[in-house]
């Protein structure tokens, strides 16, 4: 949950993003289907032009979770305690990453990619009792990861290794000392200098994780590592609990979002690992900003329908990939244009995800296994 700035409301302008990177990671992951890196399941017609966009989205799209996910933590430790926040963090992300991974969610998209990939030739049914068999990544098929729910998994081990600790930290305006005020001009080109400049310590971490590419350093998560998307998480938590981040975000936002895309843009050109290094750690954080300096300006607003989209976010999260891979195994042999296979593939998987996650909201006893509390009352608190 999101708290606001001005009002001590709802920040309903961080509701939207959500909702808007949700739908951006659906169609990120119709892409996966024709784009030239290997999938759990690929189109004949699979072309290598997408690469660079894919790789541009990369930088910005799931950071977008893990900020938000920080600056949601710190609002919901305001009116929270510790322990139930955790508790509700549990139910919330653990209890579906544990049914998708162990149920059905995974063992689907690992069938299919075992028959697609000529690797098994058996029914569903009849692979199910082989899922168990081995860890997959390492050449076994158990999704310890729970395939796209890595995300909620990972969003589960920050908030318990770091939210005890935010705890402990003074809360602005009550338990900490006000510093004197500086001068306007210095405060505002200082704070917004701070705030172009937050990069440094994501890029710091990418330096250090960049010496073990096949460990800690991997990036199959999404486009970065673990303790990338560690340091985005609590880099959120700091910019919850800072009062002038959200003023100059939006103070700043159309000189962060042009800076950010010429970076992305230097990034896709420049081969070299200190530099890319640079350009990535920059470029998302710039376009982190200005995304959410953008949302701030235009989107701090409730509506009935946000109302609506902000209980289905979770179970759409968590029902997306297995209709995109399962609708893409039908897809598959399927030879047209590259651009008509993908509108195909939106337009079916949107066809049959929106109805199921429609299901999963109403679903009663049945919607804690999609991030959702039995209450449907109590997801709009």
């Amino acid at each position: 949950m999101a708290e606001g700035a001005k009002s001590g409301g709802r920040r309903y302008d961080q509701d939207w993003l959500t909702v808007l990177a949700l739908a951006c990671v659906f169609l990120f992951h119709c892409g996966r289907f024709i784009d030239g890196d290997d999938w759990h399941v690929k189109s004949v017609v699979a072309t290598d032009e997408l690469r660079p966009f894919m790789r541009a989205a990369t930088l910005w799209l799931m950071p977008t979770f893990f900020l938000l996910s920080g600056q949601s933590a710190w609002a919901s430790l305001r009116s929270r305690s510790l322990w139930t926040h955790l508790r509700g963090r549990l139910l919330r992300l653990g209890l579906p990453f544990a049914f998708g991974a162990l149920v059905i969610n995974s063992p689907l998209q690992v069938w299919i990619e075992r028959v697609g990939h000529g690797a098994y030739g058996g029914t569903f049914w009849e692979f199910y009792p082989h899922y168990y068999d081995g860890f997959y990544a390492f050449g076994g098929n158990f999704a310890w990861m729970g395939l796209h729910l890595w995300y909620l998994g990972m969003l589960l081990l920050f908030s318990l290794l770091v939210c005890p600790v935010l705890v402990l930290l003074p809360r602005p305006g009550q338990d900490a000392p006000q510093a004197p005020e500086q001068p306007e001009p210095f405060a505002r080109g200082a704070r917004g200098l701070a705030l172009a400049l937050g990069w440094l310590p994501l890029y710091a971490v990418e330096l250090a994780v960049s010496v073990s590419p096949h460990g800690i350093g991997t990036r199959i998560f999404g486009g970065w590592s673990p303790l990338s998307y560690l340091t985005i998480f609590c880099l959120g938590c700091l910019m919850g609990r800072t009062a002038w981040v959200r003023e100059e975000q939006e103070r700043l936002r159309w000189a962060l979002l042009p800076a950010g895309l010429a970076t992305v843009l230097a990034l896709l050109l420049v081969p070299g690992m200190l530099g890319s290094l640079v350009l990535r750690s920059a470029g998302c954080w710039l376009i982190l900003m200005a995304l959410q300096g953008h949302a701030a300006r235009w989107l701090n607003r409730d509506t009935p329908t946000l109302a609506t989209l902000r209980e289905a976010a979770m179970p759409f999260y968590i029902l997306h990939q297995p209709v995109i891979v399962s609708t893409g195994f039908l897809l598959a042999s399927w030879q047209a244009p590259v651009a008509l296979v993908y509108l195909v593939l939106a337009a079916s998987a949107a066809g049959v995800v929106v109805p199921l996650t429609l299901l999963a909201v109403h679903s009663g006893p049945f919607r804690p296994l999609f991030g959702l509390p039995l209450a449907a009352k109590a997801a709009s608190a």
